[in-house]
């Protein structure tokens, strides 16, 4: 089943939800809260915002998105994505005055000022050819997280690096072979830091297949798991991507595991994208539940990323879906999807490669593009809505 409406009645949000959403797992969880809400949030685009971006600086793809403690929101995007005949200054001889790529990594006040800009301090112990930039997540202390590949013609990188808010390289986490056990990284994709514990835990992500947990301040090697908490598979990709029928090994995860989001009654949920998923563990790895977004898309898969809405509660689940190029709103507990907002397109308020969301203390919703979209933008919040709403 495919997801198709900008706003679903209440009937239709049963219907589709039966048609799109298997829910599994342990009684204890989702029967906490076993009613369902009869109201979602609402949303308008500010079609103003960011504000124009200062030094004639221009986006590439932007992979990825949060928000800091002071309000403050952090992108990560690609410079190399930007075209040709979009940076006349870098030819030789400059051909017009406009315009040259922005600093890799930029924030932005809520009003959509930029307030920080800064290159990533990589420190290659050999020459790189070419960088994939991926996830960007913001612990509670501001310290701010990114996972790359660095590659040569010869070798690649796999990182994840801590920074300061100036750009300060704190650690370049490069895991280990520990025990027999290959610890090393490939292709993460997203982080996720419990500071309490000192743990952070990866989205391992376009190669490994996996959630790794490491020691924060180490980088030591804790554990790690799987599709239900087992052992991780990490055989080669099954083909997921432009396959029509559904005859996949959901007992695995397909991959890319894309997003890792803690919620503050402590359960990670983690993106098995292109399964179209959505997995929770305990942060020991054990089991909790599941539930699939729009089962049948194809390409690039529906869960691309998430973030939970700003009530204690954290009743909703906002999911990015690049395929679908929607946002759904999902109700948290029992992984149900609520309504949907969003389509393709290259205006305000639609998406062209959603692939990162955020979410700030105001309630509102801030949004990623790659492929084509170059952009981020931000969604206000406009209070709650009966499900039936046509919005």
């Amino acid at each position: 089943m495919l997801c198709h409406t900008n706003y679903v009645t209440y009937a239709n949000a049963l219907v589709s939800s039966a048609i799109c959403m298997l829910v599994s797992g342990p009684d204890w969880f989702w029967r906490k809260d076993t009613a369902e809400p009869e109201v979602v949030p609402k949303f308008v685009v500010d079609a103003f915002w960011p504000q124009p971006l200062p030094n004639h600086w221009l986006l590439g793809q932007v992979p990825a998105i949060d928000v800091d403690p002071d309000g403050n929101i952090w992108i990560i995007h690609r410079p190399q994505t930007i075209g040709k005949y979009e940076t006349y200054p870098l030819w030789d001889p400059p051909a017009a005055a406009c315009c040259i790529p922005a600093p890799e990594v930029l924030s932005f006040s809520p009003t959509g000022r930029v307030t920080q800009a800064w290159n990533i301090p990589y420190s290659p112990e050999f020459d790189v050819t070419e960088i994939m930039r991926h996830g960007l997540d913001i612990d509670t202390s501001g310290s701010i997280w990114i996972t790359l590949v660095l590659f040569s013609s010869s070798m690649s990188e796999h990182r994840v690096l801590k920074l300061s808010p100036n750009g300060t390289l704190l650690a370049n986490i490069r895991p280990f072979s520990r025990a027999g056990y290959v610890a090393s990284l490939l292709l993460p994709a997203a982080t996720e830091v419990n500071l309490a514990s000192n743990t952070l835990f990866i989205a391992d992500g376009y190669g490994n297949k996996r959630v790794i947990a490491l020691d924060a301040a180490t980088g030591e090697y804790k554990r790690s798991w799987g599709a239900y908490g087992s052992s991780p598979d990490n055989s080669l990709f099954q083909g997921r991507y432009y396959r029509t029928d559904l005859n996949f090994n959901y007992t695995r995860f397909e991959g890319p595991i894309h997003a890792i989001e803690r919620s503050t009654d402590g359960l990670l949920y983690v993106s098995d994208r292109t399964n179209n998923r959505i997995q929770v563990f305990t942060e020991d790895g054990s089991f909790v539940t599941e539930g699939w977004v729009c089962e049948g898309t194809g390409a690039w898969g529906s869960t691309s990323d998430f973030s939970f809405s700003h009530d204690s509660e954290q009743t909703y689940l906002y999911v990015a879906d690049m395929t679908n190029q929607q946002v759904h709103v999902l109700h948290r507990r029992s992984l149900r999807r609520l309504t949907s907002f969003g389509r393709l397109g290259r205006n305000a308020g639609q998406f062209f490669g959603v692939h990162g969301i955020a979410t700030d203390a105001q309630g509102n919703i801030f949004t990623a593009e790659v492929l084509n979209g170059h952009r981020v933008q931000k969604f206000v919040f406009n209070g709650l809505v009966p499900i039936s709403s046509d919005g």
